[in-house]
């Protein structure tokens, strides 16, 4: 998909942790196409986006440490009343590395997580975890269901291989939480690993966040089709219809005396590479499940061409992508948070809803750019 933000076209650029937003902030294309429908969207026809269109930061409730020790399942584990080992001083031990307190994972009620283990040195016989203020941890040893080994890649990853998150190699080792269906909020733990005689890692932290589903939207309608999109940056707000060529990456090309010189400046053509959006809809299902189909183009420098071919050759593919996840509505904030993703590998978007008589629109952004997508009941 390509304009919710963990889509597909948003990963043609990455920067950061908003990096989708700077890849729909590309410049739009200067040329109207006659044939595309000039859809009104009712009162969004023509808006000025600012600050008012970013969803509220949302925080979490903290699961009690007790609750949440005995509300977890993890297959094969036992727990003992204490503290874990500590850290082993000795050079051979192994080691993890460390995701930094930023690392967060999301998941849905009921359903699993997997927590990436990414180990930097030494063997893995088993894992210790413990949540803060409990008065028992886990130990899980490596021969146990929770433990996993390999490709855990969902279809989102792949779709999104470009993207800021970290997706999971051959070698990837993690061990899988099940969440109890009763609990949502917040939740942190550390954990370690040891070797086969004993010897135990350094202590990494990490935050899970247990996600409801489903609310009271504000409106009845189930499936919407967008009209058009807005984008604000540097105070000035821009539209786009469906159908317009988007400008996504330009290539300098320098051409002298039959040969290429790419990022020349003496000698060159700006080549401009686009994507066209022919439809994009969303449904909300009332089980608190959605689905986002979207149709376009991508047009792209052909990689064989070269100066010598003469003009300028392209190739262009026809894309259809979907995406299934589960949706939260916040009527007090106002705030949508759409999580994609398969079970034990989920991530969220959160956005900015609001509805005018037949038109829903949904935005996101920051103090520099902000994005609004206008729909229309489909």
């Amino acid at each position: 998909m390509k304009y919710f933000k963990n889509l597909k076209i948003m990963k043609k650029v990455i920067i950061g942790i908003f990096a989708a937003l700077a890849l729909v902030g590309c410049k739009k294309d200067e040329i109207e196409n006659p044939s595309i429908k000039k859809d009104d969207g009712g009162s969004y026809s023509n808006v000025t986006l600012s600050t008012d269109n970013i969803p509220e930061k949302r925080t979490f409730d903290v699961i009690d440490s007790k609750t949440i020790t005995d509300g977890l399942t993890i297959d094969g584990a036992s727990k003992y009343l204490g503290t874990p080992p500590a850290p082993s001083t000795d050079i051979n031990a192994p080691s993890l590395y460390d995701f930094g307190s930023s690392k967060v994972v999301h998941a849905t009620q009921g359903g699993k997580v997997n927590i990436d283990l990414k180990p930097e040195n030494g063997e893995i016989a088993g894992i210790y975890m413990k949540v803060p203020g409990a008065d028992e941890y886990f130990d899980i040893p490596v021969k146990t269901s929770s433990y996993k080994k390999g490709n855990k890649q969902s279809i989102f990853s792949k779709i999104v291989a470009k993207n800021n998150f970290e997706f999971r190699s051959s070698d990837n080792e993690y061990f899988e939480l099940e969440l109890p269906e009763n609990l949502s909020g917040e939740f942190c733990f550390n954990y370690c690993v040891y070797d086969s005689v004993g010897l135990v890692s350094n202590v990494i932290s990490q935050c899970v966040v247990i996600e409801s589903i489903g609310g009271q939207l504000p409106f009845n309608h189930s499936s919407w089709e967008l009209l058009h999109f807005f984008e604000h940056e540097e105070g000035v707000t821009t539209k786009t219809y469906l159908g317009e060529a988007e400008i996504y990456h330009d290539t300098i090309i320098g051409c002298y005396n039959d040969v290429t010189y790419e990022y020349d400046s003496t000698y060159f053509e700006i080549i401009e590479s686009t994507y066209t959006l022919d439809d994009l809809s969303i449904t909300f299902n009332t089980d608190g499940t959605w689905s986002i189909n979207e149709r376009g183009t991508d047009k792209d420098v052909d990689d064989n061409w070269d100066c010598q071919d003469g003009p300028v050759q392209y190739t262009t593919e026809k894309y259809d992508d979907s995406e299934t996840g589960y949706w939260k509505y916040d009527d007090q904030t106002k705030v949508l948070v759409l999580i994609f993703g398969e079970e034990g590998d989920q991530s969220v978007e959160e956005y900015l809803l609001s509805v005018d008589g037949d038109n829903l629109m949904i935005s996101y952004g920051d103090d520099e750019y902000i994005f609004a997508m206008v729909f229309g009941k489909k």
